[in-house]
């Protein structure tokens, strides 16, 4: 038990708390209070098939993490954060009641762990650029740079006032692409502002 501004690190990997607990038998690790954290994120690969951020060339893209609490199950190379849950990078932020990350296995690619997928679920508030999506869910995959906002009343806001709702909503930071899904039986809503 590490108590008293504690702090550790592997590689780029950074946590820090008011107390961490490490326990070697079950492999987990629970940070407690003012929990902060750093995570590289693995690459992802555009539609041209040219290897974005993460990649070695350009350097690791960072995902900064808050929450009250994090718990980390190295069998399931997965974090847990809940208590003001928030991640933030420069693709995008997430703000959620709890937000799981996932991780590619330690030593994959001869590399360290890097994040892969992130996965909101409570009050999820997704913002990338001029963006902002709301929902009960959303689903962040590194390798493809994309949001998947679903459950609830999945609804996309941009900069220009306009808004888009519909069953399932995906993002692509890549290139602004915007994939609406309304389900069989259902309708999609877009709403565009119109100056006069």
């Amino acid at each position: 038990v590490y108590s008293g501004r504690a702090r550790l690190w592997q590689g780029a990997s950074v946590i820090e708390a008011d107390a961490i607990d490490l326990d070697k038998a079950s492999n987990s690790l629970v940070a407690r209070g003012h929990v902060r954290g750093v995570f590289p994120q693995a690459a992802f690969r555009s539609r041209e098939g040219e290897t974005g951020a993460g990649s070695a060339s350009k350097g690791a893209e960072l995902w900064h993490v808050q929450a009250g609490q994090l718990t980390y199950l190295s069998a399931e190379a997965r974090a847990t954060l809940e208590g003001g849950a928030s991640a933030d990078s420069p693709q995008g932020s997430i703000q959620a009641d709890r937000i799981d990350l996932y991780f590619s296995p330690a030593g994959a690619a001869g590399s360290a762990q890097q994040l892969v997928r992130a996965v909101a679920t409570g009050n999820v508030d997704v913002r990338q650029q001029g963006r902002r999506g709301t929902s009960e869910r959303a689903e962040y995959t590194a390798a493809e740079g994309k949001f998947v906002l679903s459950e609830g009343k999945p609804t996309l806001y941009d900069s220009s006032g306009d808004t888009t709702t519909g069953r399932q909503l995906t993002f692509y930071f890549a290139d602004d692409r915007i994939v609406v899904d309304s389900g069989k039986g259902s309708r999609t809503v877009t709403i565009h502002r119109v100056e006069k």
